[in-house]
Formats: C-alpha cells, structure tokens, sequence
C-alpha cells in the first residue's frame, strides 16, 4: 500500500499538512447525495415522463358499499390495481427480488424488467359517510390522504383507520411498503441469518416508493380516481378535493416517509407519527428487536461484529428511509421534487420507535416544538430538546414536533409511562406509548387542520400534549 499513503502524505501536503509533523490522519471514503439518491429519481423520472402527464393506469377489483347501519365509518371501500414500470428482476417483483440492471456496469442506472416489464400493483382505498354528504350539498372539502402502514404490515391498515377518516372528512388510500411489508416477513427473517441478502430490502423498497408516487398521481391527475365512478356520487361529483395529496405516516410508515415524501413532487403536507430516523440506530433500541435478534444472535454471535453489521447494512438503507433524505425534505429539495411541510408527533415513553431518533430527525429537518412541550422532568436529558427551537406563536406557519404525554400514573387503564433508557436498549417496563397518539382527538385534529391549511394549529393550549386523560400532574413511574 506504499503507493497509496504516499499519494496520501501528498495530499495532505497540499493542505499545509507535511510528513514530518503528521501523527495521526484517517482516509475514508464517504457517500454522495446523487450515489444515495440517483436510482430512485432515475426510475421516478423515466416513468413519469412515460406517462406524459396522464394517470396511471387503474383496475377495480372490488366496490364494498356501506350503510351508517352497516359501517358507521366507511361508505365505500375500493381495492383495485395500479400499473406501475418495474424495475425489479422478476416479473412480478415478488418479495426477494432485487433492482434489474441491463448490464454490468457499475455506474448503471435500474432498467425495467425485460425493457418494458410493468407491475400490477394493489392499492386499498375508503371513503367516509362525510365525503357523501359533503358531496350531496356541493362543498367538497374531503382532503386526500395517503397511509403509510407500520411494521411489516400491510395496506390493510387504511381499513383501520376509519373513525378518523369519518371525524376529519378524509379520503384515504395505502400500499404496501414492498420490502418491509407482512409478504416480506420470511424475507427478512432470511436476511436476519445470512445478510449477504440484505441488498434485496431497500431495492424492493426503492420500487415501493414509485409504486406510491403512482398511486398519488391517481389522486391528483384528472385522468385518475376523480374521473372515476367508484369515486363519485350518482350525480358524477368527484368524493374528495381534486388536485391535492397528502401523507400520514405510522411508525414504520414514519421512517420511510421522509424519504417517500422528499420524492414525490405530489405531497405537499407530511404527517410522521412516532417518527424517526435511521434504522441500524432504531434496531436495537426497539422492544420488536427481542424477536428479531432470536435470528439474527445465532447467525453473528460475536457481539463486536453485531453494530458493525449494522451499520454497514444502513449505507444500503440509506437509499430507502429517512436518514439518506432528510436533508431533502424541508430545505434543498432534490431534482424534480418541491419542499414538503412536515409535522412530527412522537409518544414520550414510546418504547418501538425511540424518542431519541425522533428528535434526531426533528433536529436535523430543523423543525420547532410545541411549547411547553413536556412536564418537567419527563425526560432523561438535563437539558431536553436542545437544538429543537420552540413555536413561539399560533398559528405556525413551518415544520413543527409535537410530544404527547400519557403521564407517570396509571390512566386509561394503563400502568404509567416510565422514561426511555439511557442505553442502547428499549425501555420494557410499563405502558408501551408507541400508538398512543394516534388515537388521540386533539392530535387528530392538528393533522387535519394541517393538512387543510399547512398551519399547525395550537390544540393543547398553554400545557403540553397530553394522552389518555393524563393532567399533568408531575411524578415518577412506579413499577406496579
């Protein structure tokens, strides 16, 4: 290596740096925007401009029809397929499957399989009674909304989510995050004992995105689901409000979002729920992680080689979550996308998706927080929420993070909210917050009232957020 280190000493040289004086230099090699990012905007550029402007291409499967007797939520719930280019090595893109290349070359871009090869992709979407009724008296103002399901879930989610579609008027829609969806379950159990195949998950999740960015474009293309009868009245009135989509993101569907967002030029509003950034981070510190490891300890039994592992794997996922585009999300957007307003809210306690790499992303999209945003002394931090500027007036016109509070005591039937670790481990005592606020009214409410305006508006008052009928009340967790 005497070749290498000389042309090293010449650098460093050239930078005041001489030979004699040196004791101590590192030469790495580090990741590019463009090497993080240039596959999925190649594959996203190239199929929207085949589609010149038009919307995809859509089949119905299935119309569900609803009565308030019958579902007092959901007047009409539609599954369907969309037909998306696939850039995956298999005709169908199944689970496995790896980005198709049409030659060797290491600086090759993803070409769709066999040149032209398409994918049927399925999408669920519902329809509340409000979005019928809004319709009926000609003011439509049912906001469309696409659903980020959570861990290796499915876009089956979006069923679940009806009472709030139903209390905020929305109209929402899912897909299944190819990748990390409930079909790739044994995938990754795969991957978690040889991770040789790792490569396979962010290349399908790459896909994943274009798939949605698809499904979006039918929401807001004139061509698409708003030309549609399944989407209309009788009296041919499209159900939602044409030219516009949004996002909600839940737990996994947070981490990968402020990628999908910071690509699809079509969101214009984010919702992270218990969001966060950076996998190899979030693994370990993770109350799911005790199942996965049950795979992954016996393949890597040493525990030197464990992080390492990783953290080389997270250079791969870089290229599908978060951490590879946050820079991209509310400043510099990247080639052909616009700049996303996004709102963070994060359950204190949360024990799935720790607060720390939630306030890592919150810290780095620059955003400001609700004010005050806990109870003092909920958090492990002497000085919590450094860097993070809190919102000084409201309505707030900008990027915002929310921290909901369950409290230290039993409420709602739960045994309290014991404070995160501070170890690279998951909290495992007491109530697991991690869905807590998203079953709040008043969060709820912030979405919707955000995605109609782009403000955040202040729905705690002069107290901090709080869940399951917590007060306030200071203490400290108790083990029951």
């Amino acid at each position: 290596r005497r070749a290498d280190f000389e042309s090293l000493f010449a650098s460093l040289e050239g930078f005041g740096i001489k030979r004699d004086t040196l004791y101590l230099s590192w030469d790495f090699t580090v990741a590019s925007t463009t090497n993080t990012t240039r596959r999925i905007l190649h594959m996203r550029d190239s199929s929207l401009a085949n589609l010149a402007a038009a919307a995809p291409a859509i089949s119905i499967d299935s119309v569900e029809e609803n009565t308030v007797a019958e579902d007092p939520n959901w007047a009409r719930f539609i599954k369907g397929t969309i037909t998306v280019p696939n850039f995956l090595d298999s005709v169908d893109g199944a689970s496995g499957s790896r980005l198709n290349y049409a030659d060797s070359d290491p600086d090759a871009l993803p070409a769709q399989f066999n040149g032209d090869g398409m994918v049927e992709v399925p999408f669920d979407c519902g329809i509340p009674h409000a979005a019928l009724a809004d319709a009926g008296v000609g003011t439509v103002d049912t906001r469309a909304v696409v659903v980020g399901h959570g861990l290796f879930g499915s876009r089956e989610m979006v069923a679940r989510f009806g009472e709030m579609a139903q209390e905020q008027n929305l109209f929402l829609c899912g897909m299944d995050w190819w990748g990390m969806s409930s079909a790739d379950f044994g995938t990754t159990s795969n991957i978690l004992g040889n991770i040789n195949l790792f490569p396979s998950l962010p290349d399908r999740l790459q896909q994943s995105f274009l798939n949605i960015i698809f499904l979006s474009e039918t929401m807001v293309r004139a061509g698409g689901f708003q030309a549609m009868t399944e989407f209309q009245n009788g009296a041919g009135v499209a159900l939602f409000k044409t030219g516009e989509v949004h996002f909600d993101g839940v737990s996994q569907g947070a981490v990968l979002g402020g990628a999908l967002s910071a690509l699809n030029p079509n969101f214009k509003r984010t919702v992270l729920n218990v969001a966060g950034t950076r996998f190899s981070f979030l693994l370990r510190r993770s109350n799911a992680w005790s199942d996965y490891s049950k795979v992954f300890d016996p393949a890597y039994p040493d525990e030197l080689e464990q992080p390492l592992i990783l953290s080389l794997t997270q250079m791969l996922w870089d290229r599908a979550e978060n951490n590879g585009y946050v820079n991209h999300l509310t400043r510099n957007p990247l080639p052909g996308s616009g700049l996303t307003r996004v709102l963070i809210h994060v359950a204190l306690g949360d024990q799935t998706v720790t607060e720390t790499s939630s306030e890592i992303l919150s810290r780095t999209l620059q955003v400001q927080r609700h004010n005050p945003t806990i109870v003092e002394g909920r958090h492990i931090a002497v000085e919590p929420y450094v860097g993070i500027e809190p919102i000084s007036t409201y309505p707030h016109v900008g990027n915002a993070l929310v921290v909901w509070d369950s409290g230290p005591f039993p409420t709602g039937g739960h045994d309290g909210t014991p404070l995160q670790t501070g170890t690279n481990q998951p909290q495992t005592e007491g109530y697991n917050t991690h869905a807590m606020p998203f079953f709040q009214r008043e969060a709820r409410n912030q979405k919707a009232l955000f995605w109609r305006s782009g403000q955040v508006e202040n729905v705690c008052g002069a107290a901090p957020c709080y869940g399951d009928g917590y007060d306030g009340t200071p203490g400290e967790y108790t083990a029951p």
